[in-house]
């Protein structure tokens, strides 16, 4: 059963602390290519063979597909040549799905090559450092390749059970906060029989525990208060932001100080909740916007980019429950922080979407630099705010089967 990675489901202009050691973050695996990839055939039936002209030997540089029968420090260097290996970024691969799946496969193919590798190093008994790292690297690998084909799901978990009782706290560590990551995936896809505060629980036990806030449980802290944001629970978002921010306080530091920031950026969101939502703007067309003539309807208000995965990815969501509850009273409005109108225009064009788009006409004020982004506490995207009928904020971060319940929830069963 494949997992999802709810740790790059959120694109911003600063990267996701911590847990995004979990897995390599190259475009090609946002959350549109790992959803696009349920489509697609299994990696292991893809890129068997690669044309000579695309082979990296071929050119004199670095061919992650060719594993040397070599042991020792020659093997090694492969090792860490392998391990910083990511396929060449084509910018193509934004709107060109085989192109993302040809990127991921071989990236996946790499993956694979690594975990063999490691194999071999580990069966050397090397020193305790290079222990740790070769470990990593390996658990990482499989933690990644299991979200793609099954068969590689009972060694991710038989190696994380491991880690949890290994003798290094930084392995310990590592895999203990990824099974809590599992355990608040499980929250947001309603597979748990845990309740989220059982899971805050526990997450706090492991952020209390360490002697310094590193970047690693920043990461666990900040994607936990970002999915309980999802699910809807607001109070316990606010408590792990509040911890954060008198952790810097404490404990300064550059990361500390960053992750203070976005804290304060996600407390102000929240704090919008239950407030009456003041939105103006103009649309591409160059006419104006007021959301307060929309009172009297349900409104989405959706932060986006056409750059944006995550976005792209839960796009056609959004579209099924438009098409549902439109004629309910269901409205949404989105705010694109696109850098420049052509790609936005020829991307509504081509998806034919048919809600309002606000975007900026000053060059200056657009992408993250949009006011509207620090007036609603956006630190990423994409970023949504339900409306009700009274025209007040009453949901943040709603994505989802969860956008479906609440909107039946407010305008009554689909008739």
């Amino acid at each position: 059963m494949k997992r999802s990675i709810w740790v790059v489901g959120h694109s911003g202009p600063r990267v996701s602390l911590g847990l995004a050691v979990a897995v390599s973050l190259t475009f090609v695996f946002t959350s549109a290519a790992l959803r696009a990839a349920e489509d697609s055939p299994p990696a292991a039936q893809a890129q068997q063979e690669k044309p000579a002209s695309e082979d990296p030997a071929a050119k004199g540089g670095f061919d992650p597909f060719n594993v040397p029968n070599v042991m020792g420090e020659e093997l090694r260097g492969y090792f860490e040549k392998l391990s910083a290996w990511q396929p060449a970024f084509d910018p193509a691969a934004r709107r060109d799905k085989e192109l993302q799946m040809k990127l991921r496969d071989e990236y996946l193919r790499s993956r694979k090559n690594l975990v063999a590798v490691a194999d071999k190093l580990l069966a050397e008994k090397p020193e305790e450092a290079v222990r740790i790292q070769v470990t990593q690297a390996k658990w990482m690998s499989l933690r990644l390749l299991s979200n793609f084909e099954d068969s590689y799901t009972a060694p991710y978990e038989k190696l994380t059970q491991e880690l949890m009782t290994d003798s290094n706290p930084e392995l310990a560590q590592m895999a203990q906060r990824m099974h809590l990551m599992n355990r608040i995936s499980g929250l947001v896809e309603e597979t748990s029989k845990e309740s989220p505060q059982q899971v805050y629980a526990d997450v706090m036990k492991l952020a209390n525990a360490s002697k310094e806030v590193n970047p690693e449980t920043l990461g666990l802290l900040d994607n936990t208060a970002y999915i309980m944001e999802m699910i809807g629970q607001y109070p316990l978002a606010t408590e792990i932001h509040n911890w954060v921010i008198k952790a810097a306080q404490q404990q300064p530091s550059p990361q500390l100080e960053q992750a203070k920031g976005q804290s304060e950026k996600a407390l102000k969101r929240i704090g919008l909740i239950g407030q009456p939502l003041d939105l103006k703007g103009h649309l591409l067309d160059g006419s104006e916007i007021d959301l307060s003539n929309y009172k009297g309807k349900v409104v989405l208000v959706d932060f986006w980019a056409t750059w944006c995965g995550p976005c792209i990815a839960e796009l056609p969501n959004v579209q099924e429950n438009y098409k549902k509850y439109h004629d309910e009273g269901f409205e949404v409005i989105g705010i694109s922080l696109d850098e420049t109108v052509e790609p936005l225009v020829e991307f509504i064009k081509e998806k034919n979407l048919p809600w309002s788009q606000i975007f900026s006409k000053d060059e200056s004020t657009r992408g993250f630099s949009d006011p509207r982004v620090d007036q609603f506490g956006v630190n990423g995207i994409p970023a949504t705010f339900l409306v009700g009928k009274d025209g007040k904020i009453v949901h943040v971060n709603v994505r989802g089967h969860r956008l479906g319940k609440l909107l039946e929830e407010m305008l009554g069963p689909q008739k």
